[in-house]
């Protein structure tokens, strides 16, 4: 009875650009009229008037470089303008809900209940532990059925759409498996089968670390924004950043706040996964292509080296490595100003520094899931 869980990478909505999904682009447009450039109406759409009033803005400095201004960095811009100037937070769409939660009417009522209550905690934790401010609000599903999920989501017109959204919930809400759970841009969904209750047969740690996981990709999401639709698997990683670092972090994320871990004792649970066996190369394990094609290691040695970049310089320099990519940074350039070494130069050290020096209890979680 395994834990399903998933950055569903794969499922970010492209095709479906034209539909309403403009939160952020109105919180840019709001922010750049309310610091005295013409940026139009605030509807949303990014056209020329906005994107001459966000120029006119960064000429005044207090804002430096960046993305292209698109509906999928727009949350980016919204940060970055809120915090060059902090009277400009009034438009950020967290200060009224930061996460928002639904729950359907055949999960069960306690723990709906509870996920309602500790989720936007939890959300609110991941951030201050990256050591980052959020400025969108993030919306979370939470059902027991495809069905009654998929109607929920279908209902919901203020998130981005969810593409192959049959596939995805096919995927996490498999018969056996307790609990599931997936994130895409601004979106998390959570399937616990019909009955589920929690104790009795949803530990509380597990639910606690699904939760945290994804609100982690929920995070980086934020922090990031995405690259342009349809750029090859290889040239993601520039603006997304490897598969290995933002599924293993998640994971080192979870067993922090799940189960109270140290780094090095996830560490060692990590490198208990490879006794007797020669660990991967990490520059196999970025792409989403590696994601669908090695799994296993993307989450297992992703967690160790994601253990190891925490031990050594905790978890506020991965978000500094996000927000550094959010401003326009590409990935390699982002982690060389944190960590002071290449990326590449971290993944020829790798199998030196994965092995545990001594031996940490490790976390009290035994039987991991394979995914996440």
């Amino acid at each position: 009875m395994f834990t399903r869980l998933a950055f569903v990478l794969f499922l970010i909505a492209t095709p479906f650009a034209a539909r309403a999904w403009t939160e952020d682009v109105r919180c840019v447009q709001a922010q750049l009229n309310a610091a005295g450039r013409d940026a139009g109406p605030v509807d949303g759409i990014v056209g020329p008037r906005t994107l001459a009033a966000l120029q006119a803005q960064l000429a005044v400095g207090g804002v430096t470089g960046g993305h292209d201004l698109t509906r999928d960095t727009a949350a980016t811009w919204c940060r970055r303008l809120g915090q060059a100037d902090p009277a400009l937070r009034a438009f950020w769409p967290s200060r009224s809900n930061p996460v928002i939660v639904r729950t359907g009417e055949s999960v069960d009522p306690v723990l709906g209940r509870l996920i309602r209550v500790r989720l936007p905690s939890l959300h609110r934790q991941v951030a201050e532990t990256l050591g980052v401010e959020l400025s969108a609000t993030d919306r979370v599903f939470v059902g027991s059925s495809i069905d009654e999920l998929r109607t929920m989501i279908l209902e919901s017109h203020d998130h981005r759409p969810i593409y192959n959204l049959d596939g995805a919930l096919n995927d996490h809400c498999r018969e056996g498996d307790r609990i599931g759970a997936f994130a895409t841009p601004g979106v998390m969904v959570v399937c616990v089968q019909q009955g589920t209750r929690l104790r009795i047969d949803l530990d509380y740690s597990t639910l606690v670390f699904v939760l945290t996981h994804e609100a982690t990709h929920l995070v980086q999401f934020q922090m990031t924004g995405l690259p342009q639709p349809r750029i090859a698997p290889d040239l993601r990683v520039r603006y997304e950043g490897p598969m290995w670092l933002l599924e293993g972090l998640a994971d080192v994320m979870g067993h922090s706040i799940a189960y109270r871990a140290e780094p090095a004792e996830v560490r060692a649970l990590a490198a208990r996964r490879y006794d007797g066996r020669d660990l991967p190369y990490l520059g196999r394990l970025q792409t989403r292509v590696d994601l669908l094609s090695r799994q296993a290691d993307v989450y297992r040695a992703g967690m160790l080296a994601s253990a190891i970049l925490v031990e050594a310089r905790g978890f506020a320099a991965a978000g500094r490595v996000f927000s550094l990519m959010g401003e326009g940074r590409e990935f390699a350039g982002a982690f060389y100003d944190v960590y002071g070494r290449t990326p590449v130069a971290f993944y020829a050290a790798f199998p030196d520094e994965a092995r545990p020096q001594g031996t940490p209890s490790g976390p009290a979680i035994t039987n991991r899931p394979p995914k996440g």
